[in-house]
């Protein structure tokens, strides 16, 4: 979650923070000037750590960092 902290704060559209669920890290990213904010966590599917949607659906492998900083600005651009 670190190294996905560190990418989306290198987008200035962007800002993010963690945040705990029931003792679960999060992080939740909006886009400046958006109305809500999305939350990614991680779990381990398949063998292989993904970021996650709060629904449980796969973004990205967590190896691929500059992906899922993409996926989180495709979505937030869509709220």
């Amino acid at each position: 979650m670190d190294a996905l902290q560190a990418a989306v704060e290198l987008r200035p559209e962007l800002a993010c923070g963690m945040v705990e669920h029931s003792g679960t890290p999060a992080l939740s990213v909006v886009r400046r000037g958006g109305a809500r904010p999305v939350e990614v966590g991680c779990d381990f599917v398949r063998g292989v750590w993904w970021f996650t949607w709060p629904d449980g659906r796969l973004i990205k492998p967590v190896w691929d960092v500059g992906g899922a900083v993409g996926a989180l600005g495709c979505e937030l651009g869509r709220l």
